[in-house]
């Protein structure tokens, strides 16, 4: 178990070392299964970015991807945001806050000059 909560930006990072070579399949598949077996240290949005990344690399040793085709399913995932508005999450992707928001929230583009507050989980 790790010593300190996995998040889904720690997810995250270690998934990018992974795609930028960083770290082998086999380094990453290691600490993926130490540090996201037990749910009590591991935050909801890991657990759930955790379970995409479960069902990519099932998928890859199943042999119905290649692994670029994998490689490319986990990058989709190191891209996806929560961005918290008014309470009620909005999932989508982007590279900037204010993106995300204007991808998600399009009938108010001119609304996102003036947020003050948004809680974003990448």
């Amino acid at each position: 178990m790790a010593d300190t909560p996995v998040t889904g930006y720690t997810l995250r990072e270690r998934l990018t070392d992974l795609l930028e070579g960083k770290a082998t399949l086999e380094e990453f598949d290691d600490w993926f299964a130490v540090n996201t077996w037990e749910d009590s240290n591991v935050s909801l949005d890991a657990r759930q970015l955790a379970s995409r990344v479960e069902l990519v690399l099932a998928e890859f040793t199943s042999g119905h991807w290649a692994w670029p085709e994998a490689l490319i399913e986990l990058a989709r995932l190191t891209q996806r945001m929560e961005v918290v508005w008014g309470g009620a999450p909005i999932r989508t992707t982007g590279t900037t806050v204010s993106e995300v928001i204007r991808t998600a929230l399009p009938e108010h583009p001119s609304g996102v000059a003036s947020i003050q507050y948004a809680e974003v989980c990448v």
